[in-house]
């Protein structure tokens, strides 16, 4: 059963038999790599193009809810940034690890359970969710089929899909021996510790993840290498949102694929406006420098989050970058923006929204709005980077005159 079977069940049982409306995105799964977006019905009925007709588009993003049932926060997050941004997004884009536990295999979880949650919030008719394979999902028991990955035609903008096997992995070699790898451990009884010397993680402990049936890659190398044939078969300059689970900084060396992504992105970024969002790191692997007037112990976690020196970086800014060892990192310069999603666990999601001229026919800027979950305060400054949350970058593809500033 694919993802839009899920999709109207999961609306079913969540509003009582509404009826689905043609959704914000779209797949156009009969390409592999979907063209450039064509007129098509939006929610109100009207024919229009690709971008809404007020132009503006909005996006709700986050990563890491990593618990199950009442009590976690992805509702709570959603509603109040819905409440506080004062716009409905059409998009809700999950970056992976929809529950916790120790390893990837427990508890099992039906997809089914996040669409309950979300469509409370969000009306089924009038946004789209697409779930991106984190490192804990190994345990869904609707399959790979469930999560999405490659591209999506949106609202003026696309989004793009990496799975974790895309980004842990730097080759397709690797995957590969890090299955025979496996089945060896299985085979004679034997641990994963003593394979602690090798410097690439997919050969530590093998892998077995249900993204292996991606068919966008097996591997940075292959996954990228089709990122970067379906953006030069795109016709246009519209921004691309990029979201993967992992992220491609250098800080826990798991993600060895880093530096193959930030040349393909790169790449990328120099015909579109690119937005890379990314989760996972958000132990204290990736705790601040500076723990100044934050010395609560129960709030500890959230302020090595909310101080993470990566959580929002702009073109101009720099970045060190993880290569394809442990070891091997080296310090790049951006010329698309990168940006932590939003960490549910510790109560924080993202409003992406794109604006325009009612008469343009390119969005013009792209606003990020971190928001708490109910009962939290609004942080002024998002993460470590001193910008103020909201924080507007300006977009320069496909404008006339484009290269100027593009921050605000």
């Amino acid at each position: 059963m694919d993802r839009r079977d899920f999709l109207k069940k999961g609306a079913a049982a969540a509003l009582a038999g509404a009826a689905m409306a043609l959704p914000s995105c779209s797949p156009d799964d009969s390409e592999f790599f979907p063209g450039p977006g064509k007129n098509r019905r939006h929610h109100d009925g009207k024919d229009s193009p690709i971008a809404s007709e007020n132009r503006c588009s909005a996006l709700f993003t986050a990563s890491d809810r990593h618990e199950m049932g009442s009590g976690n926060n992805l509702p709570s997050v959603l509603k109040n940034a819905v409440e506080g941004s004062e716009v409905k997004p059409s998009v809700v884009l999950l970056g992976g690890d929809y529950v916790g536990g120790k390893g990837n295999m427990t508890p099992e979880f039906p997809i089914s359970s996040l669409y309950d949650e979300i469509y409370p919030v969000l009306e089924a008719a009038t946004c789209d969710v697409l779930f991106t394979y984190g490192s804990h999902d190994n345990c869904c028991t609707d399959g790979y089929s469930a999560f999405f990955s490659g591209p999506h035609r949106c609202d003026g903008y696309y989004i793009y899909g990496i799975s974790f096997l895309q980004m842990s992995s730097p080759t397709d070699q690797v995957t590969i021996s890090a299955q025979e790898l496996r089945n060896t451990l299985l085979r004679d009884g034997k641990d994963n510790d003593e394979f602690e010397g090798d410097d690439i993680i997919m050969l530590k402990a093998g892998y077995s993840g249900i993204d292996l049936e991606d068919r966008f890659g097996k591997s940075a190398t292959s996954a990228s290498e089709n990122f970067l044939k379906w953006v030069d078969s795109l016709k246009d300059n519209a921004p691309i949102v990029v979201i993967s689970h992992m992220p491609m900084h250098a800080m826990r060396g798991d993600n060895l694929g880093g530096s193959i992504w930030f040349d393909a992105i790169t790449r990328a970024a120099k015909t579109h406006d690119v937005i890379f969002l990314w989760g996972h790191n958000h132990t204290l692997e990736e705790g601040a420098k500076d723990m100044t007037d934050r010395t609560d112990e129960k709030l500890k976690d959230r302020f090595l989050y909310l101080l993470t020196p990566s959580d929002l970086l702009t073109p101009g800014d720099t970045i060190d970058i993880q290569g394809p060892t442990k070891d091997s990192v080296e310090t790049k310069d951006l010329n698309f923006t990168y940006a932590n999603a939003g960490y549910l666990k510790l109560g924080y999601g993202t409003v992406i929204t794109f604006s325009g001229k009612a008469d343009s026919t390119t969005y013009e800027k792209v606003t990020f709005h971190r928001f708490p979950k109910e009962g939290l305060d609004e942080e002024t400054k998002i993460g470590f980077t001193g910008k103020t949350n909201p924080y507007t970058v300006n977009l320069v593809q496909g404008q006339s005159g484009s290269g100027g500033n593009r921050r605000v």
